[in-house]
């Protein structure tokens, strides 16, 4: 989203819903994104998402395919990245 605080710029957000529970929506926020080739918003998107909703990250198919094209796209993924993704067993 592009607003006053910087062009291009992507403010994620967890939301709770009830009981507190995190809705997982970074995942979505992360394969924006990577539409807009923004690497590493969408890099600390899924990141969060691991931390906020890691079933999230670790089930749903999107999830597990936007992780891999991002870190496969980044020249310098983080290492953060590259571990989630090789627990995952998306790597090699």
């Amino acid at each position: 989203m592009d607003d006053a605080r910087g062009r291009g710029q992507v403010q994620c957000v967890a939301l709770s819903c009830g009981g507190g529970t995190p809705l997982a929506h970074l995942v979505d926020v992360a394969r924006a994104c990577v539409w807009r080739n923004d690497l590493p918003a969408a890099a600390d998107a899924l990141l969060l998402a691991d931390r906020t909703a890691p079933t999230e990250v670790r089930h749903r198919p999107v999830a597990r395919h936007t992780l891999r094209t991002v870190v496969g796209r980044m020249s310098r993924a983080d290492a953060a990245l590259v571990r989630l993704a090789e627990s995952l067993r998306l790597l090699g």
